[in-house]
């Protein structure tokens, strides 16, 4: 029969997000209350009459550890369960000899989709900007100092941070209000 794959969170009321991502097998749920951690199992799924006429190469593939299990859903399908730093192999191995579905989903939009996430829609948001000493030639982040941040949220409060002789007090300053904040816009951040 069918398994119920879903964690007691997604048996909860609010299954708001605000961001998710996986690092080394584990998935990463940011919510308003905090992170949280989960190790899903990852799965791709085959059609039931597909995996019966292929039995051989799935028992073979059980057997050989690169299958933990296969489930029949009773809807057509088949659900293959393997170690994720084994799934390319894996699917590659079975896509050679049948067609596979959700085989490209991540972990993380594997466990996005089983459990049924949503992503938070009222979030406060701060969009902001970091100017720097720009005496040399291009920017060189890391390398200039900074001489102030200034940043406006979503409800147009605004905060302007400037200090020419301790760039810490800036950095303290701005630090200790993203806190306040579900998400950060940035002008070229990723670059700083």
């Amino acid at each position: 029969g069918k398994r119920n794959t879903k964690s007691p969170m997604s048996q909860k009321r609010n299954n708001k997000f605000l961001n998710i991502w996986e690092k080394f097998g584990t998935v990463f749920i940011k919510t308003k209350e905090g992170i949280r951690t989960v190790v899903p199992e990852w799965y791709f799924c085959v059609l039931k009459k597909d995996a019966t006429e292929n039995r051989e190469l799935l028992i073979d593939l059980l057997g050989r550890g690169y299958i933990d299990r296969f489930e029949d859903e009773d809807t057509g399908w088949i659900r293959i369960y393997c170690p994720y730093k084994m799934r390319e192999s894996t699917v590659n191995q079975v896509k050679s000899v049948m067609q596979t579905y959700e085989a490209d989903l991540r972990l993380w939009q594997r466990y996005l989709v089983d459990e049924e996430l949503q992503l938070e829609s009222e979030m406060s948001v701060l969009y902001f900007d970091i100017e720097t000493e720009d005496t040399k030639s291009g920017i060189n982040p890391g390398e200039e100092r900074i001489l102030s941040i200034a940043a406006v949220d979503n409800n147009g409060k605004q905060y302007y941070w400037f200090d020419l002789k301790d760039e810490r007090k800036v950095l303290r300053a701005f630090l200790k209000t993203l806190d306040q904040y579900d998400l950060l816009c940035g002008w070229h951040s990723e670059g700083f």
